[in-house]
Order: structure tokens, then C-alpha cells, then sequence
């Protein structure tokens, strides 16, 4: 399969070498054109390439992605689950941090609002909250939270 998505650069931050792939954690980032996810199992199918994508980072290395598809965040908020539908994320396994696009969020409808101390994603279902970590937003995922059981549909 051809890659069916445009090209460009994955983020113009450069991100810190961090020893540790956490793969629980996303930056999100304003500066990235792509949604990027290091772990597979966020995705709800991928498409395999047959031919490689090579993904510029920052610091102008690249790394392959080795597919594409809609990613799945699913977290609770108190008693309510919120679920992030990332469109047209990169699969790139040796990617140290997951990525989460601005612009791609809100071309896909979701609401951002960014402030010295967090950023905020809003959803038709409630709000996910990264904080402000040494300069990143970060948004951390607890791999111990159970998970929300319900059927999504997408079109």
C-alpha cells in the first residue's frame, strides 16, 4: 500500500533524549504536522506500507514509519470516559515520545486551548489535561486504569 497521506516534518521542537521509551506518554505538540505513536496497540487497524516513509524530526534526524492508521486514546476523567480518535497517526516504533499534533487535532474538530501551565483538548464527551513538564505538555496515560468499555463507530 502507498502511503495516502501528505508528507511533512513531525515536529520543528527538538525533543530531549530521554533514555526510556514511555510509551503511556504524549507530547503535544504545536509543532508537529503528524500524529506519531511509538506502541501499536492505540491503533484501531494499521495499514503497512510497502514502501518506507521516512519522518523528519526536529532536529533534522528521521526515523521510518513503518504505517499509518486512526490511533485510539481512551482514559477516565473522574467517572466519565474520554476517548481522543488521532486521524491519519504515524507508526513509528523507535520514536522515544508519542506525539500528538495541534493542527491535526483541530482540523478534526477537537477544541485546544494552550496556557503557561496545561493544555487542554476538548472532546464532546469532556476534556483531557496535559501539564506542563520542563517545558513539554505532557499528557500521561495510566497504563494501570481500566479501561472504558464501549462500542465506537467511525465513518
Amino acid at each position: 500500500m502507498e502511503w495516502d497521506i501528505p508528507q511533512g516534518i513531525v515536529t520543528r521542537k527538538v525533543l530531549r533524549e530521554r533514555p526510556k521509551v514511555n510509551r503511556r506518554q504524549f507530547v503535544v505538540d504545536s509543532g508537529s504536522s503528524h500524529h506519531v505513536l511509538n506502541d501499536q496497540s492505540f491503533f484501531t487497524k494499521l495499514n503497512s506500507a510497502t514502501t518506507s516513509r521516512e519522518v523528519k524530526l526536529g532536529n533534522n534526524s528521521t526515523l521510518t514509519a513503518q504505517g499509518y492508521c486512526d490511533a485510539l486514546l481512551t482514559f477516565r476523567r473522574g467517572n466519565k470516559c474520554v476517548n481522543i480518535k488521532l486521524c491519519d497517526a504515524l507508526y513509528v516504533p523507535k520514536m522515544n515520545t508519542n506525539l500528538i499534533s495541534v493542527s491535526k487535532l483541530t482540523e478534526n474538530g477537537y477544541k485546544v486551548s494552550i496556557n503557561p501551565e496545561r493544555t487542554l483538548i476538548s472532546t464532546g464527551q469532556g476534556r483531557a489535561t496535559a501539564e506542563c513538564e520542563e517545558g513539554l505538555y505532557v499528557l500521561n496515560i495510566d497504563k494501570s486504569e481500566p479501561k472504558c468499555l464501549q462500542t465506537l463507530s467511525y465513518t
